[in-house]
């Protein structure tokens, strides 16, 4: 394949479009800086590929969501949050009463995080970053990394494309040599549906990049709507591997989704219960609305809403369900446990897991006891396990859980600048960010050294359109 080298002027070259690299595209677009985003899957841009929750859970992960947000330009923010769901923690005498005095360390209901649909978020993002004059996208799997002459940085993809800028920021997620274990299976990749970036993470390491290895859990994902003791009669989303009760009703089917769940600026909660919520969060709420109207009514934002997989039907008494403490799993700071549900009779060849889960429950359940506490050796991190109390009516999943290992840079500066290697940074997973929020800052934070830097050496000149 023939080589295209691409020259233009100064500008910064962002590999990976995911949460992190989009955040950095977006804010830098937004000041006017000409950047190129460079990916293999353009179509999957600023997708949340990990679940649909975004946690914030105790002060630190409320004040983390609000600073990423805050940080993030208007049309952005509202790319993420219209139509979000609000996860409340569980009310003080619930079935979850524990959760709720953990999180908030009082007796009122607090602010657990939000659930958002992922491909809406995705749709909207990319169609934001596609209206900013100063953005430019690239298809391409970046497989090089190098220093030319001239102090540029270049950019080699697997389409035989070399692309410079004065700048580089590295945005793969858990990509660099990016292994999906599933059940028994393994693929290569940092999310489903993607190719690792094997060869990008060895040029990584001949430029003398320091690199580490990095995981990550990820959790079933699950909603269902439950009749019976353990919902008390509510209806609790099971997202992102956690059981985490959403403001909602009985017959979660048959409601109108309104009234179904707590959609952003659908509910007005009491300001002793969601301080958070009251003081930050509300106006956004109103700000999403009029972003969404305005957007639908020019007929030009994507029509999305929140959906799920096909129902898995008869989820009962023969189903288990099975507790572990998030925050202890692949370092998620998630605050919230996972509750897994898993059909006694799923003992499969493809799904380690399970077997593991049906070997260390057959002694206890067939003792016909009803917890089982001592999970730990053969299911890290397990608290309990149990048949499922009450009926589930339905019960919808995505997928199953799998696990995320892949090599991480190390020693990035609090922005994500690489010391020793001018112009380049690394934003996101690739640098340990474990959650949505800590992404987002990452990329932000990169942003905005990368703009003051431009501005400052006087390299800004020719790359900033109106500043």
């Amino acid at each position: 394949m023939s080589s295209r080298t691409e020259v233009g002027g100064p500008r910064v070259v962002i590999v990976g479009a995911g949460v992190s690299g989009c955040a950095c595209a977006g804010v830098l677009a937004t000041a006017g800086v000409e950047v190129l985003l460079v990916s293999a899957s353009l179509d999957a841009a600023g997708m949340p590929a990990y679940g649909p929750v975004v946690p914030a859970a105790g002060a630190a992960g409320v004040s983390r969501l609000m600073a990423a947000f805050g940080g993030l330009p208007q049309d952005l923010r509202c790319a993420w949050l219209a139509d979000a769901l609000v996860i409340p923690t569980p009310q003080a005498g619930g079935p979850h009463e524990g959760r709720q005095e953990e999180i908030t360390g009082s007796g009122q209901r607090g602010f657990a995080g939000l659930a958002v649909d992922p491909r809406a978020v995705s749709l909207r993002v990319k169609w934001v970053l596609e209206l900013l004059p100063t953005l430019r996208f690239r298809q391409g799997l970046a497989t090089g990394l190098e220093r030319t002459d001239d102090g540029e940085w270049a950019v080699h993809t697997a389409f035989g494309d070399t692309v410079t800028g004065s700048r580089v920021v590295i945005a793969v997620g858990m990509a660099l040599q990016g292994r999906l274990t599933v059940g028994r299976q393994q693929m290569g990749g940092g999310r489903y549906g993607e190719v690792a970036a094997d060869q990008l993470c060895a040029s990584l390491a001949r430029l003398g990049v320091p690199l580490s290895c990095g995981s990550c859990d990820v959790g079933t994902s699950l909603v269902g709507s439950f009749d019976g003791a353990e919902a008390g009669g509510t209806w609790h989303g099971w997202r992102f591997g956690g059981l985490v009760p959403v403001v909602g009703v009985p017959g979660f089917e048959e409601a109108p989704r309104a009234e179904a769940v707590g959609s952003l600026g659908q509910v007005e909660p009491e300001p002793t219960e969601w301080e958070s919520w009251e003081s930050i969060v509300a106006p956004w709420a109103e700000e999403c609305r009029r972003w969404l109207s305005a957007a639908e009514s020019a007929g030009r934002a994507p029509a999305t809403s929140l959906e799920y997989s096909p129902a898995v039907r008869g989820v009962g008494r023969d189903w288990l369900s099975l507790t572990r403490d998030r925050r202890s799993s692949g370092g998620r700071e998630d605050g919230v446990q996972q509750r897994l549900l898993v059909p006694q009779s799923a003992v499969s060849a493809e799904w380690q897991e399970y077997d593991v889960v049906r070997g260390a429950l057959d002694d206890c359940l067939g003792a016909g006891q009803g917890v089982c506490d001592n999970q730990e050796a053969a299911f890290p991190a397990a608290r309990s396990c149990a048949p499922v109390s009450g009926e589930v009516e339905d019960a919808y999943v995505s997928r199953l859980g799998y696990k995320v290992s892949a090599r991480i840079v190390s020693g990035a500066g609090p922005a994500g600048r690489l010391a020793g290697f001018p112009g380049l940074w690394a934003v996101g997973r690739v640098i340990g960010a474990r959650s949505y929020a800590e992404s987002l800052l990452s990329g932000i934070e990169a942003a905005r050294e990368i703009q003051a830097e431009l501005d400052g050496d006087g390299r800004g000149e020719g790359i900033r359109r109106g500043g």
